[in-house]
C-alpha cells in the first residue's frame, strides 16, 4: 500500500488552495481529481515532473469546483528517500450569498 497524508485545504481569493506539504527533493508526477458528479480529472507529467513549495498551493489544473459536490484529490509524489507516496484532500464547497465559496462543514 501507498503512504497517504492528508493536507489542509483552504480558501484563497475565493478559490480552492490544497497546501502543499512536499519536502526538498520531491517531485510530483501526477494528479487525480475526483467527485461524485464527474468523471476523475486525471494527469500525468512523468516528464516534467514539479516541486511545490511547502505552503503553497498544489496544482488544481483548470478543474472547477462546485458547491455542494464532494471532492478527492490526490498527488502523486516520488523522492529518492520515500519513493511513492500520495498527498490527499477532501472537501465539499458551500455558496455565499455573495457569491463567495468556502469550505462545507
Amino acid at each position: 500500500m501507498v503512504p497517504r497524508t492528508a493536507t489542509t485545504v483552504v480558501i484563497n481569493n475565493n478559490a480552492v488552495c490544497a497546501l502543499s506539504i512536499m519536502k526538498p527533493g520531491e517531485k510530483m508526477t501526477g494528479a487525480v481529481i475526483y467527485s461524485k458528479d464527474h468523471d476523475p480529472i486525471f494527469t500525468r507529467f512523468y516528464h516534467h515532473p514539479l516541486y511545490i513549495e511547502q505552503g503553497a498551493c498544489l496544482p488544481l489544473f483548470d478543474a472547477t469546483f462546485n458547491a455542494g459536490t464532494r471532492y478527492s484529490i490526490t498527488w502523486e509524489v516520488s523522492s529518492v528517500e520515500k519513493g511513492l507516496h500520495l498527498i490527499t484532500a477532501d472537501f465539499t464547497l458551500a455558496a455565499g450569498a455573495q457569491g463567495n465559496i468556502s469550505l462545507a462543514q
